[in-house]
């Protein structure tokens, strides 16, 4: 009896831990330049709600443009939780792979929204990264991260 009930309990357990759509269950993900999340690639969209877990949490976004032919107009804007403040860096990639220019969006404050407008030239990706602006700008709510194509 105390097999079933431990077999019951483990695969509830399993169970609601895979079905389970917190956005946390996504850290770990779009840590780096190389996992980033997609916000543009080859005419598709994404955005994203997702927490920032810890001071030292980096999540990384990308408009990819390296299969495109022509240049557009673009705008990321990112929109932390009430309580907390959220610095978002653009870095921009050219068509050899090298860091071209980075900048930092750093003038909002606690819940308010930070857009970034610029444009992407065929071969580029611009990379944008959602961190911390201090040691306790972080929590279990998530914040949100739009793409805006123009042209």
């Amino acid at each position: 009896m105390k097999a079933k009930k431990l077999l019951a309990t483990l695969s509830t357990v399993a169970l609601l831990t895979m079905g389970a759509t917190s956005a946390s269950a996504a850290w770990g993900f779009g840590d780096t330049m190389d996992t980033a999340m997609v916000l543009y690639k080859d005419g598709a969209t994404g955005g994203a709600y997702l927490p920032i877990d810890h001071y030292n949490d980096n999540d990384f976004y990308v408009v990819d443009n390296t299969n495109g032919y022509n240049s557009f107009n673009f705008s990321v804007s990112m929109t932390p939780p009430p309580s907390i403040d959220l610095d978002m860096q653009l870095i921009r990639v050219g068509a050899n792979g090298q860091i071209t220019h980075t900048s930092m969006s750093d003038y909002g404050r606690e819940g308010e929204r930070e857009m970034v407008g610029t444009s992407v030239q065929p071969g580029e990706k611009v990379y944008f990264r959602v961190m911390s602006h201090g040691y306790s700008d972080y929590g279990p709510d998530p914040y949100t991260i739009e793409f805006n194509k123009y042209n």
